[in-house]
């Protein structure tokens, strides 16, 4: 039995999305589980995660690269600068304009839309 024929029989389920990330402060990493991720968003070409307890950290994967990493039951990305989890939407409000407005914890510093050609996708999504 060769190696991989080994890895499938002891591990039937790979792990298929990522679990963690290990953000580097200073000289210090740090993991943060991805129960633990509110929200990815980008600033000035710079991409942070937002915990559910409101820290912010510097990553360096870009959106496009986070979204073939994390499982998509969980993640979505609503525009070109946030990429939300389903746990961090606390309120949805239909704008006039045919986005959606979300509400979520912790807060984000401006209002954050759904773009408008996201919408239909997101609606499946968020209706399960």
């Amino acid at each position: 039995m060769d190696q991989q024929e080994w890895k499938a029989c002891a591990f039937p389920h790979p792990e298929k999305y990522k679990r963690r990330f290990l953000i580097r402060i200073n000289e210090k990493l740090i993991p943060i589980g991805v129960e633990d991720i509110a929200y990815f968003f980008v600033d000035n070409n710079i991409t942070f995660i937002r915990t559910t307890d409101d820290k912010r950290y510097v990553l360096e994967h870009s959106l496009t690269e986070l979204q073939s990493l994390l499982d998509p039951a969980q993640f979505f990305r609503i525009n070109r600068a946030h990429l939300i989890c389903f746990n961090a939407i606390t309120g949805i409000t239909v704008h006039h304009s045919g986005r959606l407005r979300l509400t979520l914890v912790p807060p984000f510093r401006e209002e954050v839309f759904v773009s408008r050609d996201k919408v239909p996708d997101f609606k499946r999504w968020i209706g399960g």
